[in-house]
């Protein structure tokens, strides 16, 4: 896993990575809110999912990096301001691609460390 301050982690097990998924999310970032990402893949190779969540909000924007569709739960209702690493600027993500819960963002973070494949819910093409 990478969080916002560039750190990386490795993450064994489905408990561990939602005990540092909770960890995660619950720090403010440096811009002052709560909106940041994370990025899980395999050990030496490629991120392939990544989560811009904000726990205020209670939504997040779950992308499946190898082809950019986003998972959907719920409908679109506002946009999120993450920051994706403590060197860049807050960066907005649509609310059109802001469609699961943060416990929905949680348990496809869980699936994807504990089998290595893209986790099960519906995944859409990205709209732009």
């Amino acid at each position: 896993m990478t969080d916002i301050n560039a750190s990386e982690q490795t993450v064994t097990g489905a408990a561990k990575a939602g005990e540092l998924f909770d960890y995660s999310i619950q720090r403010a970032a440096p811009y002052g809110g709560f909106g940041q990402s994370l990025w899980f893949g395999p050990v030496g190779g490629d991120d392939e999912l990544r989560v811009d969540i904000d726990m205020e909000v209670g939504r997040a924007s779950v992308t499946w990096l190898p082809d950019g569709r986003y998972a959907v739960e719920l409908p679109a209702d506002q946009p999120l301001t993450v920051q994706w690493t403590v060197d860049d600027a807050p960066v907005e993500i649509p609310a059109e691609l802001v469609r699961v819960s943060t416990a929905t963002a949680r348990r496809l973070v869980t699936d994807y460390v504990a089998s290595g494949r893209r986790p099960l819910i519906d995944w859409v093409a990205n709209p732009s």
